[in-house]
């Protein structure tokens, strides 16, 4: 008997299907993965699973059943045991899931209150459990924190906890791991998968990232707007995509292409409920449509041991433009408490590097390695403890806010450095329209007329993926990867001579993400743009950059040029790093290594190499002394070791 059983699954909103005709068996210990673009109907499907579709939507089901139950024809209150208990779900967004009025403590031990019971030591005790098991350093002492004050990461790993708390029959993760890093983003999976089996528990992991993909499912179901267009064993899915929008998807994965070549791309967006096609909803986007494709919609089919949803499947065949140095930044704070003092945490300590024009610059690490702390620098949001940096000759240290001739430079300085944030929702102002954010930089800083401005945001609008009918949005209305894509269009309205990019194409879908590099890329060649480029993908970074700083704890550990590094990488930190990110297509005989525990704490480093509690090659000297950076095999390395 199946575990989980949708037949014909479709969610209207006021005459739009969201979702059309999706079905799906799932047996107990499977796990399936459930892939495609924003807007393709992935979660709003597992929404409709769990409830949780708002009004105005419908769900219309032939069959919508978990362990022989009928969920749709449940009251309320009995549904919610199941949904609570027996299916749960992590998020996408920990920031809008989690209650910003209750510490992450009082979230979790709520859940175990309503749906395990037990004392209230009992619930405090499991909580702490959940915490540590999911990575977070201190458990103990993370109860009373509110989740403003935990990082995303952080917060994504309370939500897995809550999640996980009252072990559930099937746990549905919804982008479970986008906004993680690499190393922290193969330990989450790793002990998801670890539960799964543990457990006999089914999964389904809903993402964009095909890589993870790979390495974590065995049956795959790709959407596209709303409806299942195939569904195959993983194996197949990436040996031989039937679909040309499954091919296309894996097209556009930056480890595909080698050295800046450019990412092939999925023309177009996926279509919502004023621009639907008539025949088949890809044929617009399709390179190999025809006459029959934009008439005659296509059934959904058997095909082999999946199905397909397609008339015509796949067949079986020298400027420097900045230049830092010795750049620090430290931060008072109290460590204990309140008549201790203040002592320094040092986000960064002593960072060094140089960027040529129309060059980038990737910079790497972990959470906490302090590369927010330095773009907040470059950009001149913040001002460093010491060190200075030139931007285009000139030193953007030397500015004071106090003079009428300084104040006006800094405004030059600072309309020639822009960033794109992480976080798009965060960085929007929710109260405003997209085109009146994007009209700001350009009524701030030029003088073009009202008319002239709007030009200027539509054309850039365009670049990005977004449509005219958008214009007049807010924020909420869009998608995360819609969100991005604002960011991106906000960040080059004013076009900068360097671009500092945190985590820019993290959120989006991987056509969407071959879209924006590609994108970047072309601006770069077109306006000889520097860009400093801060990912915790290193797949991405192998394609965008030119040369690679790998940070640890404030410090640079490796960098040099791109190619060196990525071919021979030298630091246990970088080869942790390369090892632990997720790929499609890799060699079977490279080793897999996963970093132990966490950043150290900056308030309280490691003596010697700040690395060496987690680093496998370890000796006595890295415990005694610090190791400087050195030139050594075309980079600079931070290893007593190497």
């Amino acid at each position: 008997m199946s575990l989980l059983e949708i037949n014909k699954l479709s969610v209207d909103f006021d005459g739009f299907k969201a979702v059309d005709d999706v079905s799906l068996t799932l047996n107990e210990g499977e796990v399936t993965g459930i892939v495609g673009e924003s807007g393709s109907g992935k979660s709003v499907t597992q929404l409709a699973l769990m409830g949780l579709i708002p009004y105005p939507g419908i769900i219309k089901a032939q069959k919508l059943s978990f362990n022989n139950t009928d969920l749709l024809s449940l009251p309320e209150k009995k549904r919610r045991k199941i949904t609570g208990k027996e299916i749960s779900m992590i998020f996408q967004e920990p920031m809008t899931s989690l209650n910003p009025c209750f510490t992450v403590g009082y979230q979790i031990m709520e859940a175990l209150k309503v749906h395990e019971g037990g004392s209230s030591t009992e619930r405090k005790k499991r909580t702490i459990e959940l915490l540590d098991q999911v990575g977070i350093p201190v458990a103990g002492k993370r109860l009373k924190n509110f989740p403003h004050q935990l990082s995303g990461g952080m917060n994504q790993r309370v939500m897995i906890a809550m999640a996980i708390a009252c072990n559930p029959r099937l746990l549905i993760a919804d982008e479970p791991t986008t906004a993680l890093d690499v190393t922290i983003q193969a330990q989450i999976l790793d002990l998801l998968l670890d539960l799964q089996q543990k457990n006999n528990m089914a999964l389904i992991l809903i993402t964009h990232d095909m890589a993870v993909v790979a390495e974590t499912v065995e049956q795959v179901i790709v959407m596209y707007a709303g409806q299942v267009v195939e569904q195959h064993s993983a194996y197949e899915i990436f040996k031989n995509p039937r679909h040309p929008y499954t091919s296309a998807l894996l097209d556009a994965l930056p480890e595909k292409s080698i050295g800046n070549n450019r990412l092939p791309t999925i023309s177009g967006v996926v279509p919502g409920k004023y621009n639907r096609p008539s025949g088949c909803l890809f044929n617009p986007r399709c390179k190999f449509s025809t006459d029959k494709c934009k008439n005659t919609p296509p059934e959904l089919k058997q095909d082999g041991n999946g199905v397909i949803r397609c008339h015509f499947p796949l067949g079986n065949d020298n400027n420097l433009i900045i230049e830092a140095n010795d750049l620090t930044k430290y931060y008072k704070v109290r460590k204990g408490g309140f008549f201790t003092g203040n002592v320094d945490l040092k986000a960064l300590d002593g960072v060094s590097f140089k960027i040529q024009t129309g060059k980038t610059l990737a910079v790497v690490g972990e959470s906490g390695c302090g590369k927010s702390t330095l773009a907040r620098l470059i950009t001149m949001i913040e001002k460093p403890t010491s060190g200075d940096f030139y931007l285009e000759g000139i030193n953007a240290l030397t500015t004071k806010d106090t003079s009428t001739k300084d104040k006006a430079l800094l405004k030059q300085l600072r309309s020639r450095v822009q960033i794109i944030f992480q976080d798009p929702y965060g960085s929007l102002n929710p109260r405003k329209k997209i085109g009146t954010i994007l009209e700001e930089p350009l009524k701030i800083n030029t003088n073009l007329t009202a008319a002239e401005r709007r030009k200027k945001v539509l054309e850039m609008m365009e670049k990005v993926g977004m449509t005219k009918e958008q214009y007049s949005r807010y924020p909420h209305m869009f998608s995360g990867g819609q969100r991005q894509r604002v960011a991106i269009a906000r960040a080059l309205m004013l076009k900068p001579s360097l671009i500092v990019a945190d985590e820019p194409v993290s959120a989006l879908d991987v056509s969407v993400q071959a879209q924006a590099l590609n994108l970047l890329m072309d601006l770069q060649e077109e306006m000889n743009l520097s860009y400093l480029f801060i990912s915790h993908d290193l797949s991405v970074v192998r394609h965008i950059a030119d040369d690679l700083m790998v940070m640890y704890l404030g410090r640079p550990v490796e960098q040099g040029p791109k190619e060196v590094i990525f071919k021979n990488p030298l630091h246990p930190y970088t080869k942790a790093l390369l090892a632990a990110t997720p790929r499609v297509y890799k060699d079977n005989r490279e080793k897999k290594i996963h970093l132990d525990g966490e950043l150290p704490s900056p308030l309280d480093p490691p003596s010697g190499c700040a690395f060496h509690k987690r680093c496998s090659i370890m000796t006595k000297k890295c415990t005694e002394k610090r190791p400087e950076l050195k030139t050594f095999k075309g980079r600079q390395i931070s290893c007593h070791n190497v």
